[in-house]
């Protein structure tokens, strides 16, 4: 299995999409794993007739660790049935934190490289620390993303066991269908 930031994939099947969800709900709920019914992120406070199509799939609580897998699953209807779409991800706060130490690196970075080149412009006015400034967040950079990397590997097998637990899910929906 290759690393990649969030892995995802998609099936499809020949059910309405309200038996599917429900025939995923009654599968995924009798595992070993953490099951969750969530409201689709970003859904807003509006609750409608598609809320409880979008589950939550880990390991019980008490095997979680901040490196801990977590697949997000959403069931929606298309023109053949059913359009069921999987991404495997950390926990939401962790994702949040990346995100926003990335984004804190990114702008540090592009300043740093600013004030280095208005200090090339200005006789007499050269920055060299906002040069070593960007290179130690570069490198920072970088270093999250070796973080990263060793959290993906440190969860490979609880990914697998997410990842069977939820091909053994569809397998049996698609028998039904």
């Amino acid at each position: 299995m290759s690393l990649a930031l969030r892995p995802k994939w998609s099936v499809e099947f020949a059910m309405s999409s309200r038996d599917a969800a429900a025939c995923l709900a009654a599968q995924l709920t009798d595992g070993a794993l953490h099951f969750r019914r969530a409201r689709v992120p970003g859904g807003g406070d509006d609750r409608g007739p598609r809320d409880r199509d979008h589950f939550q799939l880990s390991v019980p609580p008490g095997a979680q660790r901040v490196w801990t897998p977590w697949l997000d699953i959403d069931v929606a209807p298309c023109d053949l049935g059913t359009h069921v779409f999987a991404r495997f991800g950390p926990h939401p706060s962790v994702w949040t934190g990346f995100a926003f130490a990335y984004l804190t690196l990114a702008v540090g970075f592009v300043v740093a490289l600013v004030v280095a080149g208005a200090g090339t412009l200005v006789r007499g006015g050269g920055q060299p620390w906002a040069l070593a400034l960007a290179a130690i967040l570069a490198a920072l950079a970088g270093g999250l993303w070796g973080v990263a990397q060793l959290g993906q590997r440190l969860g490979r097998d609880q990914m697998q066991a997410i990842r069977a637990e939820f091909e053994r899910a569809l397998a049996a929906c698609r028998a039904a269908a």
